[in-house]
């Protein structure tokens, strides 16, 4: 998956965490076929209760971002060195728009709780505005 690393956040992370955040975009650029367009369906579907069905996702995308309640969710291994490239609190964070029955909906969630979402509360970390149509 394409993750990228937005420069104006970069005043934030230390030189460590920058470090982390590379390890994190590599780690999905070589393990994760799935697309931003599909976690955010995913996500979607996974609070349709409150939200509708027939999730069309319009607009994904992910970055990277610091996440406090995980450590070393990914972990990246040169294969050539062997070296373990570890990412501390860093995460990849989904966005987006998607149309569902009941109207639309602006969205945000980390990767690691989607990947929980079956096992756990999801919505509750998951960060929604929710517009209805106007008739």
């Amino acid at each position: 998956m394409k993750v990228t690393f937005e420069e104006n956040y970069k005043v934030f992370y230390t030189v460590e965490e920058y470090e982390q955040a590379k390890a994190v975009i590599q780690s999905e650029k070589q393990y994760d076929d799935e697309t931003p367009s599909g976690w955010a369906k995913y996500a979607v579907e996974e609070v349709h209760d409150k939200y509708g069905w027939c999730v069309d996702v319009l607009k994904a995308s992910a970055r990277t971002a610091k996440n406090r309640r995980i450590w070393d969710q990914y972990v990246w291994i040169t294969y050539d060195s062997g070296e373990e490239h570890h990412t501390g609190m860093m995460d990849v964070w989904i966005e987006g728009i998607a149309k569902t029955t009941k109207g639309f909906l602006e969205f945000g969630a980390y990767l690691s709780d989607i990947w929980l979402a079956g096992s756990q509360p999801f919505g509750q970390h998951m960060y929604t505005r929710f517009y209805e149509p106007k008739e």
